[in-house]
């Protein structure tokens, strides 16, 4: 399971960081880690938006980025002011998730390549 995740990422990545504007968080040279999911980092919150909506249209599901700033939660509103941390809410704004999973086949990273082809296009 760590191994096909692992390639998996390898894989998934290099297809997103073909896209102007994209980068792909890579692992740190002390871990190895079991990739859940391929954190992917846009320029700006328009490219975001329009790369998760044209993959969502295309039945590549999406996860926004889950952490960030944990003062946008109900819970923790009342801590702090979420303004007051511009970094968190640009992460927020800048990265989502495509899955890795085990099952993933190449068949499938294909398929992610295909589309990832026709959106590099319709923004040229």
């Amino acid at each position: 399971i760590h191994e096909a995740r692992r390639k998996n990422k390898k894989l998934i990545g290099e297809i997103f960081n073909s896209i102007k504007g994209i980068r792909v968080v890579e692992e740190n040279p002390k871990a190895e880690t079991s990739w859940f999911g391929v954190p992917i980092v846009c320029d700006n919150n328009n490219l975001k938006n329009k790369l998760v909506s044209f993959l969502e249209k295309n039945r590549i599901q999406t996860r926004n980025y889950f952490a960030g700033n944990i003062l946008l939660h109900p819970a923790y509103e009342k801590i702090g002011n979420y303004l007051d941390y511009p970094e968190s809410n640009k992460v927020l704004d800048r990265v989502f998730f495509v899955g890795c999973s085990p099952t993933i086949s190449l068949e499938m990273i294909d398929y992610i390549h295909e589309v990832v082809v026709k959106f590099i296009k319709s923004m040229e």
